[in-house]
């Protein structure tokens, strides 16, 4: 399973589309691969939003874990 990340690059706020419900949490990871916050999946959630404006400018990730243990990540760009 994979996601979507929007807008991207982003300034402040971005959104996760999730095409499925099979993810349980969402962790956003910058550069150095420290976790810099993250978020439980509610049951039957699509979407996700995430406000960056603390975070400074650079590449960031987010990684999404499924029920079944399996990461995806998707490479994001907040200016």
């Amino acid at each position: 399973e994979s996601f979507k990340v929007f807008p991207n690059p982003a300034t402040n706020f971005v959104s996760l589309e999730f095409p499925s419900a099979v993810f349980t949490s969402v962790q956003l990871i910058d550069i150095s691969g420290n976790v810099l916050l993250e978020k439980k999946v509610e049951a039957n959630t699509s979407h996700l939003a995430f406000n960056l404006g603390k975070y400074p400018p650079g590449f960031y990730w987010f990684a999404a874990k499924s029920k079944q243990g399996k990461t995806a990540s998707a490479k994001m760009i907040k200016q």
